[in-house]
Order: structure tokens, then C-alpha cells, then sequence
């Protein structure tokens, strides 16, 4: 993981790894989201604080969900003529989706964080009923604790990110760009995002070195 991006007085950029190694670059693209950087890595100089204040505001989607995925021997519920899709506001266990495939009957859950694998099954069951009792596997993994998705700047339970114009800029002379999905001006958030946001800088950073190579 990175720990610090230094911009020189020559222009280059200096990225200081957790084992101590360094990496030198000419410019430098941040595609991690923006309370990560904010909490994980030290800029110098600075970034300015108007854009500070919108990173740390900034909401990581899905940062503090908990997904799980339960595989059945039968996909019950299509013999139901159920679409497995169910929603709940009551249970820890809250949205529920037909994930299965040609080889795999399962259902994928969204969750609140912290939350097991038996508080799934058996919110589950007071959805669909007793068919949902013996699932052959439970996969489940709580984002809120993934090091690389989640901050220790609480992100609540809070909508899709949203920021301004301010964050889409490049800093440090045109070195320095956030390329994440949090701060797309389209689906922000989303791996849509993610790769709008990816073209735009690639496209941007592109023209700009082609100017400043015309200049030499």
C-alpha cells in the first residue's frame, strides 16, 4: 500500500510504499476512494482545503454493507414461481437477489455490517419460509472491514457519493488526478462510474502530455 505522495521541487512525484520502497513518477493517478486517500495517505504539499472538506464528506457506496451469497442443492424459490427478489427493512439481512447460474441455485444478500452468516439464513427463512433452512454453502463478506474499501472516517449508512467539479481537477501543475468511481459526474460509485471516470482522466492527462511534449 502507499503511504505518502511527495511532489518535488523538479516536478516529479515521489510515492512512498509501506515496506519503505519508493516509486518515482511523472504523474500520479488516485483510483481509491476518497476517504481512503484522505485517511491512509499524507499528500505534500497539501491538497486545498475546500477539496478536503468534499473527500472526507465524500460516501464510499457499499463501504459499510455486508454481502452474502447462500447456494441451494434446488433453486426453491423459481419452483415457487418466485423471482427471489425481496426486500426487508426490519431484519439485518435486507435485500435478496437471484444469483444463480446454469451450474448453481443461489441468492445473493445485501446486509448490514456485522452482520453472520446464521443471522442470514435465518432472516432468509422469515422471508421465504422453511425452504431457505439448509443452504449448501454460505459465502459472506463484511466490507467494513476490508482495509481497502473502508476508512476509519465513518461512513454511515449514507446514499450514493456526490461531489463537485472541485474534485475532478487535476492538482499539483496537472500531476496529480482522483480517478475513482466516488468522484465520476456519472454513476458515481458504480463500476460504470468507475470506468467514465477512467477514460475522462486518461483522455485529459493524455492532452496534456502531448502539450507538454509539443513544448520541448
Amino acid at each position: 500500500p502507499v503511504t505518502s505522495i511527495n511532489y518535488n521541487d523538479d516536478k516529479s512525484i515521489t510515492v512512498k510504499l509501506h515496506d519503505h520502497h519508493s516509486i518515482m513518477a511523472d504523474y500520479v493517478v488516485l483510483a481509491l476512494p476518497p476517504k481512503l486517500l484522505i485517511s491512509t495517505v499524507q499528500l505534500t504539499p497539501m491538497l486545498p482545503s475546500s477539496l478536503i472538506e468534499q473527500l472526507k464528506k465524500c460516501v464510499t457506496w457499499m463501504a459499510s454493507t455486508c454481502k452474502a451469497v447462500l447456494v441451494y442443492e434446488r433453486a426453491w424459490w423459481r419452483e415457487k414461481k418466485l423471482s427471489g427478489f425481496a426486500v426487508s427493512r426490519q431484519l439485518k439481512a435486507q435485500e435478496w437477489h437471484d444469483a444463480s447460474s446454469a451450474t448453481c441455485n443461489a441468492l445473493f444478500v445485501f446486509c448490514l455490517a456485522n452482520t453472520t452468516k446464521q443471522q442470514v439464513i435465518d432472516a432468509t427463512i422469515k422471508i421465504f419460509g422453511s425452504d431457505a433452512e439448509n443452504p449448501t454453502a454460505v459465502y459472506i463478506t463484511d466490507w467494513s472491514n476490508e482495509a481497502f474499501t473502508s476508512s476509519s472516517i465513518n461512513d454511515g449508512r449514507g446514499g450514493h457519493p456526490h461531489v463537485t467539479d472541485v474534485c475532478r481537477q487535476a492538482y499539483w501543475n496537472g500531476r496529480l488526478w482522483l480517478s475513482s468511481s466516488e468522484v465520476s459526474d456519472t454513476d458515481s460509485g458504480f463500476l460504470e462510474g468507475a470506468v467514465t471516470r477512467g477514460i475522462q482522466v486518461a483522455d485529459q492527462l493524455a492532452e496534456l502530455m502531448f502539450k507538454e511534449k509539443t513544448k520541448s
